[in-house]
């Protein structure tokens, strides 16, 4: 049987916090732990937040996995809940209140990331709940680690309002945790682009976006669609979750073919050139230094053969030719049109018939967005 454990500290944090400096301590995964203990990864992680309470069944799983009784587990839950109760009121100060109003409520509401409510220090609950966090110094923390992290590509726009950009990554993280994958391979994600580079001609998301889902999590990566709530620009993002499973998430933020496909190649050059302790963020009007060209390049060639790079820049301004060049390397017109106006080869009001465009009514109606 694990350790007995004693002399633990008792504050506002959940019992999780508990799990989580053992398990650091033993180096132990949290994929590991959660498969010990009989929970899902994503509850797992909930669990070391305090999202999860801890309940009879629960507190006899974290006796046997990680040592002490199953009361020391429940009694650490009630006094966390007690203290949440009593102490909560008195985190609800100025600053609280005003970082309630920097955040798009109204639109993480509306996209069912969570709940509105008039009373303050239920809202202040909602969103430290939402966040994973036990009150607004935890949250400041938690920024601080996470602009830690984030590779040099981010715009003026995050730094200055990090609110709605960390409540878009905090929910696509939360759904990326609840994606069945296998365990991440860089070698097997990048021997599927070829066949991910196929799906662009299918212009049905319906369709194309559950079979990218499944190519990426055969690879260990979770695709994440996730429309932005107000104030967050970003287009797309990279992060290596655990030592196990990386994330890609996507905004459809121009709502076409073209941007869509360019982000995520974008987003897979990162996963596959540069180190799994970055996060990148895309953002509009952000700074670009030698890893985000790479990642541009590694998009542009493997969207655009070398080989064909030549013949697209002197096609004809036709869309029939845009057509039968789009069909012979086996992409959609429209990608081949986004990357003629991006490289200054075509004007940006010229031939944008060709390109798909996304409604997102149309995604949630379809089921594409859960």
């Amino acid at each position: 049987m694990p350790e007995l454990l004693s002399g633990i500290p008792q504050w506002i944090s959940p019992p999780g916090e508990i799990v989580a400096r053992i398990l650091a301590g033993k180096q132990v995964e949290l994929d590991d732990f959660a498969f010990e203990v009989g929970l899902s990864t994503r509850d797992a992680r909930g669990l070391i937040e305090g999202t999860i309470v801890i309940d009879d069944e629960l507190a006899s799983r974290l006796a046997r996995v990680v040592g002490s009784t199953s009361s020391f587990w429940l009694r650490c839950e009630q006094s966390y809940r007690d203290d949440i109760q009593r102490n909560l009121a008195a985190y609800i100060d100025d600053d609280v209140k005003s970082w309630l109003k920097q955040l798009p409520l109204k639109e993480m509401a509306g996209l069912g990331w969570l709940k509105l409510y008039r009373d303050t220090i239920r809202q202040a609950e909602e969103c430290f709940r939402f966040f994973g966090v036990i009150g607004l110094d935890d949250w400041r923390q938690q920024q601080s680690a996470l602009l830690a992290r984030v590779n040099f590509r981010t715009s003026l726009a995050f730094r200055s309002d990090p609110s709605a950009t960390s409540a878009w990554l905090r929910w696509a993280e939360d759904k990326a945790e609840s994606i069945t994958c296998q365990p991440w391979d860089r070698e097997a994600f990048a021997a599927s682009l070829p066949a991910i580079r196929a799906l662009s001609r299918n212009h049905h998301a319906e369709r194309f976006l559950p079979k990218l889902r499944e190519i990426c999590a055969d690879s260990g990566v979770a695709v994440v669609i996730a429309p932005t709530p107000k104030g967050c620009k970003a287009s797309g993002a990279t992060k290596l979750i655990r030592r196990r499973k990386a994330m890609i998430v996507l905004s459809f933020r121009y709502y076409s073919d073209d941007h869509f496909w360019f982000t995520f190649f974008h987003e897979a050059g990162h996963l596959i050139l540069h180190t799994d302790q970055d996060l990148f963020l895309e953002e509009e009007d952000g700074e670009v230094d030698e890893r985000e060209e790479q990642a541009n390049t590694f998009a542009f060639d493997t969207l655009i053969p070398l080989d064909k790079q030549e013949t697209m820049y002197s096609l004809p301004q036709r869309y029939e030719d845009y057509i039968e060049f789009a069909l012979s390397i086996g992409i959609a017109p429209g990608i081949v049109v986004g990357q003629m106006q991006r490289l200054g080869h075509l004007p940006y009001d010229w031939l944008n018939k060709l390109k798909r465009r996304f409604k997102w009514k149309e995604l949630y109606n379809n089921g594409v967005i859960p």
